[in-house]
């Protein structure tokens, strides 16, 4: 089946994109001059393109499976070769699933995926180092999160010191991101009012991930698996008692701060932040 693109020079290294399929956009080439590209550069499309067909193809695995995802985002690295042609050396490709998605079920649509039914990650695996990896964002039991709860938030403390008040009651919801077979972040969600407040309310606890895999989106689906829990519960309000130096990542999310600092005895300071659901 033949496609068409067709690039028209604008202006500089910016060109007018059309396709055969009646789309368009605004592509630009590597340039020295100092003002924000008018678009993504070629290269930079065929990470664009890895992505969405990675992506659309395992949307349609998992749905053949039944397997129940609630999100679904692929993040595509790439290294490019320092000296013409700057080809890409290398692409590290990330699948992260949030739901109840069997594990095995998980890793067969990764490897169909990769080997047979996306064209992009097939050709481009022809051509340079590519590797996939999946993070897996689900209910798990609080037994399963301590050992990283403890290494990030509470190295002072044993394991068997780590069970927090309400974490056995059955409305406490547990999440973690297993990297393969590795947990590599940890939230929960406790049925608690927001104090001063009657709105129907959730908190959120024990939030934390590896220090290996910060800025690489972990935390934001352990939160946004939370808020989607308080959703599903009929809930408004969400709210925490945020690290210092966790008011920053809250706050992109839409958290606010309502409290002045405290101390929580052996941990630090914190505020209180809370945010509509």
């Amino acid at each position: 089946m033949e496609r068409i693109a067709t690039a028209r020079h604008v202006d500089g290294r910016t060109f007018w994109v059309a396709t055969s399929t009646g789309h368009g956009l605004v592509v630009e080439g590597a340039s020295e001059e100092a003002r924000p590209p008018a678009g993504p550069g070629p290269m930079e499309l065929m990470l664009v393109s890895l992505a969405t067909c990675a992506g659309s193809t395992m949307r349609d695995l998992l749905t053949g499976m039944r397997q129940p995802f609630r999100r679904l985002v692929v993040r595509v690295w790439g290294e490019r070769a320092s000296e013409p042609p700057r080809v890409w050396t290398r692409i590290r490709l990330r699948y992260q699933v949030v739901g109840e998605v069997v594990p095995d079920r998980l890793a067969r649509a990764v490897s169909l995926t990769d080997t047979k039914y996306c064209s992009a990650s097939v050709m481009l695996s022809q051509v340079t180092d590519l590797e996939a990896t999946t993070d897996l964002i689900h209910r798990v039991r609080a037994e399963d999160t301590r050992a990283l709860r403890r290494r990030v938030l509470r190295p002072h403390q044993r394991l068997d010191e780590l069970v927090d008040p309400g974490e056995e009651d059955p409305s406490t919801v547990f999440f973690a991101a297993h990297r393969g077979e590795e947990v590599v972040g940890t939230a929960a969600l406790y049925r608690e009012p927001l104090p001063g407040e009657a709105a129907a309310a959730r908190r959120i606890r024990a939030m934390a991930t590896a220090p290996e895999v910060r800025g690489q989106g972990v935390g934001e689906l352990l939160l946004e698996a939370c808020l989607d829990r308080a959703r599903d519960d009929g809930a408004t309000v969400v709210w925490c008692n945020a690290r210092l130096g966790a008011v920053g990542f809250y706050r992109r999310y839409g958290f606010a701060v309502v409290s002045e600092p405290f101390d929580v005895e052996g941990i630090g300071p914190h505020v209180r932040m809370r945010r509509l659901v």
